[in-house]
């Protein structure tokens, strides 16, 4: 399997989905999935996410590189006990470390990922620390400029984005990447959605719980997009 579009078919025919299921299990559409095997490409987001739900190495499918499926953790080597490094504590007196910045949480900000919500009180007293390097790699500023963290509050985005799960957000992207999360703001109404393209100027609001919240379309203008969707993390 010498390319991109080789492997694609390849999972498909694994997991025994055909291109429309294959689709609908990725979020994507069906013309997306379409472009991807006759353009022989597909963005390394999107090839994460297929990764994370199939379990295919990431470098065999962008790059044909490797096993097919990465390996299991069941096979994983862990050091012995007496190896193990230590986890130390820090607080908000705590000295950054040079790789590191701290990023406004706002604890008190609802954007719901269901019916949609916003109470204009912020506590940015709350801060997250995040590595310089992980923020590089996602393209933010590594100064965490124009980075927010917040809760999410709703199930129109599980089970990706569950109920009291906090993301952070890179307000400096505002590019509409097709089947990307971002944080919106329709007349004052602010939500976590998928966001598509679509001509003349339309542009497609997707949940993955599609069940109870269909597509909705509006015209570019009428969205206005807060940032673009990095990092998450849920308690369970």
């Amino acid at each position: 399997m010498n390319n991109i579009t080789e492997r694609l078919k390849h999972v498909m025919a694994q997991e025994g989905l055909n291109q429309r299921a294959f689709a609908e299990k990725l979020n994507v559409s069906p013309q997306t999935l379409h472009n991807w095997l006759k353009r022989n490409a597909i963005s390394r987001e999107s090839a994460q996410k297929l990764s994370t739900l199939f379990g295919y190495s990431l470098d065999w499918l962008l790059n044909g590189k490797g096993a097919t499926k990465a390996a299991s953790n069941n096979n994983s080597e862990v050091p012995p006990e007496d190896e193990w490094g230590r986890i130390g504590s820090w607080d908000r007196k705590t000295p950054l470390n040079n790789d590191e910045v701290e990023i406004p949480f706002y604890k008190d900000i609802e954007l719901a990922a269901g019916g949609g919500c916003f109470e204009n009180v912020d506590y940015n007293s709350f801060l997250l620390r995040f590595s310089k390097s992980t923020l590089r790699r996602v393209g933010a500023d590594s100064s965490g400029h124009g980075v927010i963290c917040f809760t999410t509050h709703g199930n129109s985005m599980e089970p990706f984005i569950p109920d009291g799960t906090c993301v952070a957000i890179d307000c400096n992207n505002k590019h509409v990447h097709d089947g990307d999360v971002y944080a919106i703001n329709i007349n004052g109404l602010k939500r976590i959605k998928q966001l598509y393209m679509r001509p003349k100027g339309k542009i497609v609001v997707r949940s993955f719980n599609r069940l109870e919240y269909p597509d909705e379309e509006f015209d570019e203008q009428e969205v206005d997009i807060i940032g673009r969707l990095f990092w998450t993390s849920r308690l369970w």
